[in-house]
């Protein structure tokens, strides 16, 4: 038996289609208690998305769970089927409005985005400890350029997310996108960055890349690959592994990973090319 928010469960309990939503629903609409009960747990999924995909960096699991169980009872209790957008996706919308309203209010949302790595650096809930290490200053300056070299739609989200303090429907009204459009640019963002930082780490370990490429180049190399490519790239150039054989671990063509190594020696030359510009203007 597992304690889900506020509910004693052995497992979470399937979710229902949208069919057996509306039904329920329109039980629950006329004052069945059983009905509405049911439309809850059955869609605790919801809440168990939004916990483990976009709050997975606060601790207090049940907490969350608990006021995103508050914030699905008022999508429920106010969802009309001529509201434009489907139950899901209204629901999922209320409840993570609810819960993004609450961390602030609380102050249990993540710590400012740029507390520890100054004005416009990195977002501190990719690691804790990313900019407190001895490269501290050259952290901050890739994630800087990290930051800058995001879409100005990206850029901006984050700022009047993190900076601002704005609310996910503010942010949405701003920018004229949908507040479930809002949520997945931030969760998005942060998990490339983090994955994208990540695969840094693993680039720098690539003597003939560092002898080829500064730092930043080779962050942004990292920002232009797909994970993918990333895989291949790393067991090819890295690791020395045969064409074939990386073929055959991934499940992919050789014409595939020739493909993404051609793909990444032009992306190389240009990003070499680049730096010789930017040494010439210096």
């Amino acid at each position: 038996m597992e304690k889900i928010g506020y509910y004693l469960l052995d497992e979470m309990p399937e979710p229902f289609t949208n069919k057996n939503n509306l039904h329920y629903l329109k039980l629950a609409m006329e004052g069945d208690k059983k009905a509405r009960e049911e439309l809850i747990k059955h869609n605790l999924h919801i809440i168990s998305k939004l916990v483990e995909n976009k709050y997975d960096y606060y601790d207090n699991k049940e907490e969350l769970f608990a006021a995103g169980i508050i914030g699905l009872i008022r999508g429920i209790d106010t969802y009309k089927e001529e509201n434009k957008s489907t139950f899901y996706n209204y629901i999922y919308n209320v409840t993570d409005s609810f819960v993004d309203t609450y961390l602030k209010k609380n102050k249990l949302k993540t710590e400012n985005i740029y507390e520890h790595c100054n004005d416009i650096d990195l977002l501190s809930n990719l690691e804790d400890d990313y900019c407190a290490k001895e490269t501290d200053t050259l952290r901050k300056e890739l994630i800087r350029h990290y930051l800058l070299n995001l879409s100005d739609r990206r850029r901006l989200v984050l700022q009047y997310y993190f900076f601002e303090g704005l609310t996910l429907e503010d942010i949405a009204s701003k920018l004229g996108i949908t507040h479930q459009g809002i949520s997945e640019i931030i969760y998005y963002v942060l998990n490339k960055m983090r994955r994208d930082l990540a695969n840094y780490e693993k680039f720098l370990k690539i003597p003939s890349l560092k002898e080829e490429l500064d730092n930043r180049a080779i962050l942004d190399l990292c920002m232009s690959l797909t994970k993918l490519e990333t895989k291949v790239v790393l067991l090819r150039v890295g690791e020395g592994k045969a064409i074939i054989e990386i073929a055959n671990g991934l499940k992919i063509g050789t014409g595939k990973v020739n493909y993404i190594m051609r793909k990444y020696y032009m992306l190389v030359n240009d990003l070499k090319r680049k730096n010789k510009t930017l040494s010439r203007q210096l």
